[in-house]
């Protein structure tokens, strides 16, 4: 009977020191927008390569890469934190996305969290208040219990949307809705 549990607890330390820890997929492909098609759902634009991705947690850079020719980017995060994901190519505006996986509990997740997200990068035009559009995120996410994954935060999202019409001077009524 000791032999027996004996067993039962070593290969229990062993799975618990193997337990995979979970993990925040951050990926898709960097486009670049133009602002007249940008309500067209069908319209397809051409790939962006050679963009600047850089990963902030608080004040400290994680990790800086370029995406692909193809246009393709990929980031693992680790949970536990919120970073902040900058998109910056010369020519365009910067975009920032903020990732919040600081409130993920722990436990035992089949496959990471998975966070398919295009982006589309739209030149410079050096339009009054541009500048601001650079210096905030334009998307948030965040761990939602119920559903038990990263969400984006829609609310957030269409105010940052709104302000860039606004910035490129587009009405109010061609906004998604």
């Amino acid at each position: 009977m000791k032999r027996i549990l004996l067993t039962l607890a070593i290969m229990a330390s062993i799975s618990s020191t193997y337990a995979i820890t979970p993990k925040i997929l951050f990926y898709g492909y960097v486009e670049q927008g133009n602002i007249e098609t940008l309500i067209a759902k069908n319209e397809t634009s051409p790939r962006l390569s050679q963009v600047e991705v850089t990963v902030n947690h608080g004040n400290e850079e994680v990790r800086a890469v370029k995406n692909r020719k193809t246009g393709f980017y990929s980031l693992i995060l680790d949970v536990g934190k919120t970073y902040q994901v900058k998109f910056e190519k010369e020519g365009f505006i910067t975009k920032i996305f903020e990732i919040d996986g600081s409130n993920i509990p722990e436990g035992n997740y089949d496959e990471a969290f998975k966070m398919f997200t295009d982006i589309k990068l739209f030149p410079i035009t050096n339009a009054e208040d541009e500048q601001t559009l650079w210096s905030r995120p334009v998307a948030k996410c965040s761990f939602q219990a119920k559903t038990k994954s990263l969400v984006w935060d829609k609310e957030y999202a269409q105010v940052a949307f709104d302000n860039s019409l606004q910035i490129a001077a587009i009405k109010n009524d061609l906004t998604v809705k």
